[in-house]
Formats: C-alpha cells, sequence, structure tokens
C-alpha cells in the first residue's frame, strides 16, 4: 500500500485493516474498527477505522488513545466521508492524520485536503500520482476549510 500525504510526498507501507479475529502486531500502519474487541483498551500505535455510517460524535472510545483515524469511501459517489473529517477537525479538535480510504480519484483531491484529510491510502504509485495532480486543482475556495484558508468572500472585504 502506498501512503501519500498532503504534502505530495509517498511511503510504502505495510497497511492492514484489522477483522475482530485479528491480533495487532504493533508494526507497520494497523487499524481496527469499533468491532474489534480490543478496543476499549486499544491505543499507539494503532489506527482506528470507522465506516462512514458511524456517528464521529457519539464515538464509544477515546479517539486520544489512536494514533490516526481511516475513513473509508466505499463508493465514488458515498461522500460522508467528508462530514466525518470535517467534524473531526473543527468540533473534536483532531489534530493526528485522518486517513481517506477507498475509493479515491483525482477528482476529489482537493476537496479532501480542503475537509481535513491528510494522509490517503492508495493501492499503487500510479494512483498516489493521479491524486497529487488534484491538491490544487482549484486556487480559491469560496467558503471555509479546516486547512485554514481564508474564503474568497472574506479576502476581498480585507483587501
Amino acid at each position: 500500500m502506498i501512503l501519500l500525504h498532503i504534502d505530495g510526498s509517498t511511503e510504502s507501507v505495510d497497511w492492514r485493516l484489522l477483522g475482530a479475529e485479528d491480533t495487532p502486531s504493533g508494526q507497520g500502519w494497523e487499524a481496527i474498527g469499533l468491532d474489534h474487541p480490543t478496543v476499549a483498551q486499544a491505543g499507539e500505535p494503532l489506527g482506528l477505522h470507522l465506516e462512514n455510517t458511524v456517528d464521529v460524535e457519539s464515538l464509544p472510545v477515546d479517539l486520544a488513545a489512536f494514533r490516526f483515524v481511516a475513513l473509508d469511501f466505499p463508493a465514488f459517489t458515498d461522500g460522508r466521508a467528508y462530514s466525518q473529517a470535517s467534524v473531526l477537525r473543527s468540533r473534536l479538535h483532531w489534530t493526528r492524520p485522518i486517513v481517506a480510504t477507498g475509493d479515491l480519484h483525482q477528482d476529489q483531491a482537493c476537496y479532501l485536503k480542503r475537509c481535513g484529510f491528510d494522509v490517503f491510502a492508495v493501492e499503487d504509485a500510479a494512483q498516489a500520482e493521479r491524486l497529487a495532480r488534484g491538491f490544487n486543482d482549484f486556487t480559491t475556495a469560496y467558503q471555509a476549510t479546516q486547512a485554514g484558508e481564508l474564503p474568497a468572500y472574506r479576502r476581498r472585504r480585507s483587501a
């Protein structure tokens, strides 16, 4: 698996989403779901993998115990993880990595970045390169972003 970081750098890693029967090894990038039997006692270096149907404001675990949160895009047309990332950053003040997994495309990259994603788990270097090209598709935003970018209407007023 290739991890693409928001700065455009990539790294080849051992990425594993552990099932309920899997035991964490403490090696590489491993994430467990809310159904994992050790989720209540889990912590570094594990990440928490969340389905896009989960209400991140009502999690039954302490997020501070996890190294990262991985949010899933099961299909290009399903954008619920955008909202999850935005809530993690703005309301829950999550500062650690948010990893996008699943069906990721270049068209989404700029929006993923703006919502607070900073790591992208992709299958190969070619997909990482395509996704990275989308980071700067737009030069201005008309609404506030989790990245702290000042929206266009506020820039006009301050000029």
